[in-house]
């Protein structure tokens, strides 16, 4: 039987060979903390800042910059695109040289347009 402790520690393997496998094709990872699902697609030159979280199918194209506290969940991040701090994405897409947050959240099926605007503390469904 697989304890608990065991099913961690496989996870946190599995992580780290994740991680390992993202710098190596030219992700730039700052601090701690990410996670980065299996099915998730980051492109070389994309920078993740600590304790990012990305999920399901979410894709970040070359040059988007997600920083500290995201989450990214079945999200498509076009190139150049800014994620500040804390903000959250869940089923939207967001276009080339967009800018969200900090503190922004996109609901499912929300489409930012290239190089528009989300402020700080806003919704957007």
């Amino acid at each position: 039987m697989v304890s608990m402790a065991d099913l961690k520690a496989f996870e946190e393997e599995l992580l780290a060979d994740r991680l390992r496998e993202l710098t190596d094709s030219g992700v730039r990872l700052v601090g701690q903390g990410h996670w980065v699902g299996l099915d998730v697609i980051v492109a070389a030159g994309v920078e993740l800042g600590p304790n990012v979280m990305l999920r399901g199918s979410a894709r970040i194209e070359a040059g988007a910059v997600i920083h500290a506290g995201c989450w990214v969940e079945d999200t498509s991040i076009g190139p150049g695109a800014v994620l500040l701090p804390y903000s959250v994405c869940e089923g939207a897409e967001v276009g080339p040289g967009c800018r969200v947050g900090p503190f922004g959240r996109l609901r499912p099926a929300a489409v930012l347009e290239r190089g528009a605007r989300v402020g700080n503390f806003v919704e957007v469904k």
